[in-house]
């Protein structure tokens, strides 16, 4: 086949082409309108979630802090532990446990449990300088591991928190494990009076 014949058959296969009657003008407006109209609500909705999420994580920290919001979601703690920053400033930490009773043939009773918890948060050393150490430890530990760590982001108090309340949560698992006392799981908070907050 030459192209001279291709081309005439390409030609002919064309689909026909409708005129831009007035008709058809407007139902082509119409659908652009259409359109528009749906690109607008999906933005709306997207920059409403947005905004919403926004407000949500901004909140969330507020929200975990506040011992009345905690309670108020049925969250009271089982130990409350007052210390202060290395900034000098009022701070609680606080944890609960949730604990199962058999697993591995093991069973505790629960006074054995919380004993065992309590103990370990009285032994636990919460003054200026040891929570200093214990922040300088953990960012350099981090640095090393993952220099690209979220956790390193935060700011000084928040790290802080963060690092006492790590600290709470292995001080009671180490003790957990010392006494054989399995399917522990702690949920800790840490709260300070911080200005500006």
């Amino acid at each position: 086949m030459d192209d001279a014949r291709l081309d005439s058959l390409l030609r002919e296969s064309a689909p026909p082409i409708a005129g831009r009657t007035a008709r058809l003008r407007e139902a082509l407006s119409a659908v652009g309108a259409e359109a528009r109209v749906t690109r607008r609500r999906r933005r709306g909705w997207a920059l409403t979630a947005g905004l919403s999420g926004l407000l949500v994580v901004a909140s969330a920290g507020a929200a975990a802090a506040s011992p009345e919001v905690r309670q108020w979601l049925g969250w009271t703690p089982d130990r409350t532990i007052s210390y202060l920053s290395t900034e000098g400033e009022a701070c609680t930490a606080a944890f609960r446990l949730t604990y199962q009773q058999k697993q591995h043939g093991l069973v505790h009773s629960e006074a054995e449990v919380y004993e065992t918890a309590m103990s370990a948060a009285d032994r636990l050393d919460l003054t200026p300088a040891r929570i200093a150490e214990l922040v300088a430890s953990q960012r350099a530990e981090l640095q090393a591991a993952d220099p690209a760590s979220p956790w390193l982001a935060l700011d000084a108090g928040d790290f802080e928190d963060w690092t006492v309340s790590e600290t709470l949560n292995d001080a009671l698992g180490l003790a957990f494990a010392e006494r054989g006392i399995v399917r522990v799981d702690v949920a800790s908070s840490v709260t300070c009076e911080r200005a500006g907050r």
